[in-house]
């Protein structure tokens, strides 16, 4: 007995020694040396509207980079740009080995966004802030937020904007055919044509590929709205205009207008999250308070910047709401300062799940897929490479 007592405490310490050496251990304690919490900032590329979230990023940072438990922590800000998936996989264990509290992510397109969820999902309950949403992952993957406006938002305002302005014939066109660009399509498509419209639906690549600039040229449609990132849309409207399009060109959300304000782009109404408004009193002091300290024209401030901002002080609070004396949801029965450090990132991502951020572009609160409602948005035109808001629209919150 004891021979077989030895043998198979033998055999359960290779095991143990195999398991260890074949599988990723993953800590999802957030506390780095009992002294500070990073949160992780993924950017894809170098365009204009990554330097604008990076900048509203780190404007937020530099007022909110400590934070209080059961003693004060201060807050680590690590930065990477990550082009293509191995630099994605590169970052995550980067983060992983950081042991940050979430991730904000700017997706850029689906590829890149389906890279990053994946990428990420071995670490356990790591919640992701997505900037953008261009894949159905976003819906599917647990603790995957976005705070970009979601495709139904977007098709109820464009509709009324079409309903103003007496449309009634237009094309929708896709950047791509997968799943997230169909969906939004489907959706426009239905509300629109309930109102008595009619919609034709080109796909400009993948597999169902049927756009053709010269035919959407002679199709004399009343207007053009094009769904995809803002080098998609570019490039769809490139097209259009040079085979001679002249309807009312629109494009779904657009962040960074200033890339747009330009003689080649000219009289498009697209959809946006943040725009001067009067209105919105959180929005106008952000835009007077961001112009003032960095310099620059009350109408550089964009959306991309605005977001930037929004998604650190959403990480931000919810760690705040993390601490039991701030928030009596927390229920904690041993002594505060035994166990308010103790945060690991499905605390974090719980709270984000719940909280309600007063932000700049809106009110920050998600739904059961991890979507912003929003309480409105905005179309607004570029004319003459100048830009302005044409309409505000708002809603009751109602919607999925």
């Amino acid at each position: 007995m004891k021979k077989i007592s030895i043998l198979a405490l033998v055999l359960l310490l290779l095991v143990s020694i195999i398991f260890c050496g074949c599988s990723k251990q993953v800590s999802d304690y957030i506390v780095n040396n009992n002294e500070s919490i990073n949160i992780g900032v993924l950017i894809t590329d170098e365009s204009s509207e990554s330097q604008g979230i990076t900048s509203g990023i780190n404007y937020a940072f530099e007022r909110a980079n400590a934070i209080n438990l059961d003693k004060r922590y201060t807050i680590n800000l690590s930065t990477s740009v990550a082009k293509d998936i191995n630099e994605i996989n590169v970052v995550a264990e980067q983060f992983e080995s950081y042991n940050v509290a979430a991730v904000i992510c700017q997706g850029k397109d689906k590829e890149t966004t389906d890279a990053i969820i994946e990428s990420f999902s071995e670490y356990n309950n790591l919640p992701l802030i997505f900037i953008d949403c261009y894949s159905n992952l976003i819906y599917e993957k647990e603790n995957v937020f976005s705070i970009s406006v979601p495709y139904s938002y977007q098709a109820s305002a464009v509709v009324s904007h079409l309903i103003s302005e007496s449309k009634t014939t237009g094309a929708v066109i896709c950047a791509t055919d997968d799943d997230y660009y169909k969906n939004f399509a489907k959706v426009f498509e239905s509300t629109f044509t309930q109102n008595s419209g009619t919609v034709t639906t080109y796909y400009y690549s993948g597999e169902n590929c049927n756009f053709n600039a010269n035919t959407v040229a002679s199709s004399a449609y009343d207007f053009v709205f094009i769904i995809g990132n803002t080098n998609e849309k570019i490039q769809i409207y490139s097209e259009l205009i040079s085979a001679g399009v002249t309807s009312n060109i629109i494009f779904s959300e657009v962040t960074d207008k200033l890339c747009l304000e330009d003689t080649d782009y000219n009289n498009i109404t697209y959809i946006s999250k943040f725009e001067q408004d009067d209105n919105n009193y959180i929005g106008t002091d952000f835009i007077n308070t961001y112009s003032s300290a960095n310099n620059i024209s009350r109408s550089d401030v964009t959306a991309d910047i605005a977001y930037g901002y929004d998604a650190y002080m959403t990480v931000y609070d919810a760690l705040v709401s993390l601490n039991p004396n701030r928030n009596p949801l927390v229920q904690n029965t041993e002594p505060a300062e035994e166990t308010k450090s103790e945060i690991y990132t499905k605390d974090v991502a719980d709270a984000i799940k719940t909280i309600t951020h007063m932000g700049v572009t809106d009110i920050i609160r998600f739904d059961k897929n991890g979507l912003s409602t929003p309480a409105f948005i905005y179309t607004s035109r570029i004319d003459n490479a100048h830009s302005g808001m044409l309409s505000r629209y708002n809603f009751n919150n109602e919607q999925n």
